[in-house]
């Protein structure tokens, strides 16, 4: 004996309106039994309720969790301990006979429709939010790299500037300059410094000093007529004993009469803390 499909009403419409709220637990107790009632003279529509409550689930799912402040999580917590229990609804699934079985499934398929098109509208918004979102920060990002592109010629122009200058003073000095040999205690030369008579500034190269470990560094110093020692900055050497130095005196380097090379902890002293290892008159 096959089960009879009771045709629908406009009271059974307005309980069919329903089921959207009934899946999720949104109606009250009254509409919950109105529903409950029009699901098993109506058996055919349970199917449709179940899939309102999954396709709920599945746009939950796609919502990232954020907990509520604490302050107003104990304000719900006490306004629901005041309220009367509600019952939650339950989902009663009324076996479908098979002879409503073909139409039951054409009407749900047509009424899913309208929920999954509102659902990939929903999902492409969200997706078109976020393409221009990032669109906006990539721009900003190439906006940024621009910018710093045209700092860094501009740095190095003007490096490159001040070096083909101090090349082109190099030069000059070795062309026309003064020299003087710094020796060690050998008689060996370690150093050569040259300058221009008059100038500030100066060259020096060395060559064959030993290698220093990291706690150490050479320091070059400017020796004035009463023996005082002035720093003209600090070095180190490549595996050859190689370095080159250009410094700045302040004041013409007429104003002093020796040069000095010594061995100091690393960064550099105040004054020379062992003996000079070379060191050469101007």
């Amino acid at each position: 004996m096959t089960s009879q499909t009771i045709p629908p009403t406009p009271e059974s419409e307005d309980v069919r309106a329903l089921l959207p709220a009934y899946a999720i637990g949104a109606t009250d107790a009254s509409e919950s039994a109105r529903v409950e009632d029009y699901l098993r003279q109506h058996p055919e529509e349970a199917g449709e309720a179940s899939e309102y409550a999954a396709a709920a689930s599945l746009l939950m799912l796609g919502i990232p969790r954020r907990d509520p402040p604490a302050a107003l999580r104990q304000k719900l917590l006490d306004a629901a301990r005041a309220q009367a229990p509600i019952v939650a609804p339950r989902l009663q699934v009324v076996p479908r006979s098979t002879t409503a079985q073909p139409l039951a499934s054409k009407r749900v398929s047509q009424r899913q429709r309208p929920l999954l098109a509102w659902v990939s509208t929903a999902a492409a918004a969200v997706l078109l939010v976020m393409n221009v979102f990032w669109m906006s920060q990539v721009n900003d990002l190439r906006a940024r790299q621009t910018e710093l592109e045209q700092t860094n010629q501009t740095q190095l122009a003007a490096l490159q500037q001040i070096n083909q200058e101090r090349i082109t003073d190099a030069l000059t000095m070795m062309v026309t300059g003064t020299r003087s040999d710094l020796m060690d205690d050998s008689g060996a030369t370690r150093a050569l410094v040259m300058w221009q008579p008059g100038h500030t500034e100066a060259l020096m190269f060395t060559h064959s000093l030993p290698v220093l470990d990291s706690n150490h560094t050479y320091q070059l110093w400017l020796i004035d007529e009463a023996g005082t020692p002035v720093s003209a900055g600090t070095f180190s050497v490549d595996s050859n004993g190689r370095a080159t130095l250009i410094f700045d005196a302040q004041i013409a380097l007429d104003a002093f009469n020796a040069f000095g090379i010594s061995e100091e902890p690393t960064g550099g002293s105040t004054a020379p803390t062992t003996t000079p290892l070379a060191v050469g008159a101007l």
